[in-house]
């Protein structure tokens, strides 16, 4: 591509609008051969780090559990609140047992973030209060509700009552994600209180809605004073397990256990906190929403589970239209590349596997997904990596019918979009993604545009 220095100079000024273009020639685009196409990738991509609000995360099958420092987003903490009761009248126990043990247990879903290798404090905590799904306060008039937040949930800011200086039990561990089952004893008080309610035919404990009000539920945390990692276990297959020893009619002694596992599954949920001290997004959150690419080092960031997306804004496509020919141009490609900045990628902190985008206003609110309305799906980031070339690495958006619909009905409004991990590490995970902006030196964000100017 061929520029003029007068050009070059230009682009170097900043705040002013720039793009250029290829000289017509022959392309294929979608197995047909066009002449007299032109190309831009020059328009101007704004791009900010926003806090887009809390994330649903209950009823997600996924306790996510423990603690990490990053260090570009900061102490990152995760805790999972769950209610658990007796399996359907499997409580109606012999008198005469004996109780033996009690213990919690918990499987690796194989999902992580942060080191693995170190050793890490897992607590269970009683909780002290029911939970209860909430209803955030409604935005204010003339605000778009995030989409995000679709009636009662439970999510990434609830909190419910425990001590916290009080824990049943606690268990220090190195945790192998991909395979591990937890066994953590609880208080022998514990077990044998309920084996002594089952004997008394006590009401408490007669079903699991009236042994749910009678014990509130469990909390499962990390001490969030460790570097470690967030480690994620199965819902479905965690329950607390009561062992105890039976005497059967002819003497023989039998251990035998009882199981409680998860009791509505959709009040099982995970709190995620951040502490942003001393990062370059220190005071993100909802009195400061907003951070510019300019204030980070022209670098922009992203993370699932804690509310920050990437801001898009394309602010210059009145200019590029009216150099294009107006509304009458054809669009043939669209591309959106986003360059992760490489040396933000580690084996403990690695990149999402795909990413999505919203429509958003100067609110920064998710309010719906993009989607091509051709095939009715939601536009999917999809990754590419080149481990010889770094600049070659990005996630490529097709977003060719988004663009030839702006532009060719362009009526000067804002075109915004918020950048967010795709939907299936939205809400069970804090995987995390650092981009640079389009006036980063090497990991530049683009738009790419084929196109046939108006005649």
């Amino acid at each position: 591509m061929k520029i003029t220095r007068s050009l070059l100079l230009l682009s170097l000024l900043p705040g002013l609008p720039w793009y250029s273009c290829e000289n017509p020639g022959s392309i294929s685009l979608d197995d047909n051969a066009i002449s007299g196409v032109l190309m831009t990738d020059t328009i101007t991509v704004e791009t900010s780090t926003v806090y887009a609000g809390p994330v649903p995360t209950s009823n997600t099958n996924e306790m996510l559990v423990g603690s990490y420092h990053d260090s570009r987003l900061g102490k990152v903490s995760s805790r999972s609140y769950f209610r658990i009761s007796p399996e359907s009248s499997s409580f109606a126990l012999n008198k005469e047992v004996v109780f033996d043990s009690i213990a919690l247990v918990i499987r690796c879903s194989g999902y992580y973030y942060g080191d693995t290798t170190a050793l890490q404090t897992l607590n269970v905590f009683e909780l002290q209060e029911e939970i209860e799904a909430e209803e955030l306060p409604a935005n204010p008039e003339g605000v778009p509700v995030s989409w995000l937040l679709s009636g009662a949930q439970l999510y990434s800011s609830s909190q419910f009552d425990y001590d916290p200086s009080s824990p049943l039990a606690s268990l220090r561990v190195r945790v192998e994600p991909s395979s591990d089952t937890l066994h953590i004893r609880l208080p022998d008080a514990l077990g044998a209180e309920w084996l002594r309610l089952s004997a008394e035919d006590d009401d408490r404990i007669s079903s699991p809605a009236d042994f749910s009000n009678y014990f509130k539920g469990l909390v499962l945390a990390g001490s969030p004073e460790e570097d470690a990692a967030l480690i994620s276990y199965r819902a479905d297959t965690a329950f607390v397990r009561l062992y105890y020893r039976e005497t059967e009619d002819d003497g023989t002694i039998r251990d035998k256990y009882t199981d409680f596992p998860i009791y509505q599954p959709e009040r099982q949920f995970n709190e995620i906190t951040v502490d942003r001290e001393g990062t370059p997004l220190e005071g993100l959150g909802p009195g400061s929403p907003f951070f510019p690419a300019a204030a980070t080092s022209e670098q922009t960031y992203l993370q699932a589970g804690t509310g920050i997306m990437t801001k898009l804004s394309f602010p210059y496509l009145k200019d590029f239209l009216e150099s294009a020919g107006d509304s009458s141009l054809s669009v043939h490609s669209a591309q959106l590349l986003i360059r992760p900045v490489t040396e933000s990628i580690t084996s403990e902190e690695y990149l999402p596997a795909s990413l999505m985008l919203f429509y958003t206003n100067e609110d920064n609110v998710p309010i719906y997904p993009l989607q091509d309305e051709s095939s009715g799906g939601i536009y999917t980031g999809v990754f590419n990596y080149d481990r010889e070339f770094p600049d070659k690495t990005y996630y490529k958006f097709a977003l060719t019918a988004y663009f030839a619909d702006l532009l060719n009905n362009y009526g000067g409004q804002k075109a915004e979009l918020l950048l967010s991990p795709a939907m299936n590490d939205l809400y069970t995970s804090v995987t995390r993604l650092c981009i640079g902006s389009s006036r980063h030196k090497q990991h530049k964000v683009q738009l790419v545009i084929y196109y046939t100017p108006g005649r």
